[in-house]
């Protein structure tokens, strides 16, 4: 979104760079954008969601407002953010506790992984473009860290010195963050949905995962840097091209987004 901030603040600064990221409306993804958006649909799902999850988002979204109406230090975007993160956190909590496992927890729990997926395969792929040398500490962390990960890395591979970056955060089993990960994931609960059954209509969806799945086992070791850029953008888009084919297939429509 760098073209879309410069035209919004021609002049560099990190406090326009703040509000553009947290709350300038205008950029659909900054966090006020995003929690009003997510509060609109919410409002409108009131019958099939825990009362809990609405009230928890609710404050969520007061919190947002309340910051983005006064001036604030550093100190205090920071433990905003923290706050904000835990709410999140707790949000998502209150789903895996009080949701009923219908079609409905079915449908959160698919986005919630393709959009999870996406985000790590887009994350992966800025840092080695930015970095052209991904294994480097700085680089490695830098991903890791963005993706929520480094904690869970640090635990399980503080010792094994081989373990690659690349590798972990896009084909590791166990990595709630990799993509792979994500996508075994919706293909199970897909597979669930359908009650154990084939349908001719999902042909089009499960070609989708299978192929990306196929992808992401590729060995890339002794790949070059740009090759390795070439299929991160592959699992990117192919990331990016599953959710409208998940769409199509259920007949959804599109979330609305608040302005």
């Amino acid at each position: 979104y760098f073209e879309e901030y410069k035209k919004l603040y021609p002049i560099y600064n990190v406090d326009d760079c703040i509000y553009y990221l947290l709350f300038d409306r205008s950029n659909l993804n900054s966090i006020e954008s995003l929690v009003e958006s997510v509060r609109f649909n919410m409002k409108n799902a009131r019958d099939i969601i825990p009362n809990m999850l609405w009230e928890t988002w609710h404050d969520i979204h007061l919190t947002v407002k309340s910051f983005s109406q006064n001036n604030v230090s550093t100190m205090e975007i920071s433990a905003f953010l923290n706050e904000i993160r835990l709410l999140c956190l707790t949000t998502t909590g209150i789903v895996e506790s009080l949701m009923t496992r219908d079609e409905s927890y079915m449908f959160l729990k698919i986005g919630k992984w393709l959009e999870r997926s996406e985000k790590t395969a887009m994350i992966t792929k800025i840092i080695l473009e930015q970095t052209k040398e991904y294994n480097s500490t700085f680089a490695s962390n830098y991903a890791l860290l963005l993706t929520n990960s480094l904690e869970d890395f640090n635990r399980r591979f503080r010792i094994d010195v081989t373990i690659d970056t690349l590798q972990y955060l896009l084909a590791d089993q166990k990595c709630t963050r990799s993509v792979y990960y994500g996508i075994k994931k919706i293909h199970g609960t897909i597979v669930e949905l359908q009650g154990g059954n084939y349908k001719t209509y999902t042909d089009e969806l499960f070609k989708s995962l299978y192929d990306l799945k196929r992808l992401l086992k590729k060995d890339y070791t002794l790949k070059s840097t740009d090759e390795k850029l070439k299929w991160i953008n592959d699992i990117q888009q192919n990331c990016i091209a599953l959710g409208p084919i998940f769409t199509k297939t259920y007949y959804l429509t599109k979330p609305i987004l608040a302005h």
